[in-house]
């Protein structure tokens, strides 16, 4: 199955194995092995689809249809990017546990 979509090709640094373990330190997860596979393939751009079906409801779906998400793109996975989009994580994840439990300082 075609993933990136040749026309929109993204001239992206090469995927590193050290920015990967930096990433991950710094959120206290690992990224899955499949995600991680495709970037190794191409470090992010423009994919052939334009949705992902998901089993939650939401703001992009119809009532009644199958819910779907959004999906054209992928940043590229870089310590810099991480670094420039971080900000943007913090805000949305403010009420996750991994925030709450930094804020109680365990």
């Amino acid at each position: 199955m075609t993933f990136w979509n040749e026309e929109e090709k993204l001239t992206a640094p090469a995927l590193l194995q050290a920015d990967i373990h930096r990433i991950q330190t710094e959120l206290t997860g690992r990224f899955p092995e499949s995600y991680l596979e495709q970037l190794s393939e191409q470090n992010g751009g423009s994919v052939v689809f334009n949705a992902v079906s998901v089993d939650f409801e939401n703001t992009w779906s119809e009532p009644g249809a199958q819910p779907f998400l959004p999906f054209t793109f992928i940043q590229p996975l870089s310590y810099d990017v991480y670094q420039l989009n971080v900000g943007t994580l913090s805000k949305l994840g403010e009420n996750t546990p991994t925030s709450k439990r930094s804020e109680s300082g365990r």
